[in-house]
């Protein structure tokens, strides 16, 4: 399955963290968590090309060592109320300005810190996103009775 027009998957992957630093590049089965979300984008036939906006060097070079492009992350833009969309402009902006990219060029937006995703998922949702006609695509799992939500309680 190819995908009609040019494609940038942006991986995002900013180094603070409120509830677990540096979770990007830690281990996850004996790689970095990011190290995961990168390989899913390289699978993707539909993706023309993928880099990773970061503001952490170690995030970065691992994503450069893996074949993917970087695009560092203003730190106005890697803050805890940062908007995602804010990020995700600029790495595209940054993309453009190396080589340019479409008009009509689709963005894929990925978490560097979702390292389990279906195979195929990012080549169904740009397929859906085409044949719908759709201004976006975001995909959810099934959690069930173990909403993160009703798995803790806090007391007084």
């Amino acid at each position: 399955m190819s995908f009609s027009t040019n494609t940038i998957g942006v991986i995002l992957a900013r180094a603070g963290s409120q509830g677990l630093r540096g979770k990007n590049k830690a281990l996850v089965a004996g790689r970095p968590c990011v190290s995961w979300t990168i390989d899913h984008a390289q699978q993707c036939e539909s993706l023309t090309r993928c880099g990773v906006s970061t503001d952490d060097e170690d995030v970065a070079r691992i994503g450069l060592e893996a074949g993917s492009e970087h695009w560092p992350r203003d730190p106005a833009l890697a803050t805890a109320n940062a908007r995602v969309d804010d990020a995700a402009r600029a790495a595209v902006r940054q993309a453009h300005e190396r080589a340019p990219v479409s008009p009509d060029s689709a963005v894929v937006l990925m978490y560097a810190n979702v390292p389990v995703r279906p195979a195929g998922l990012l080549d169904r949702a740009l397929a859906l996103f085409t044949e719908t006609g759709c201004d976006s695509v975001q995909s959810y799992a099934e959690v069930g009775k173990h909403h993160p939500a009703w798995t803790a309680r806090l007391n007084e």
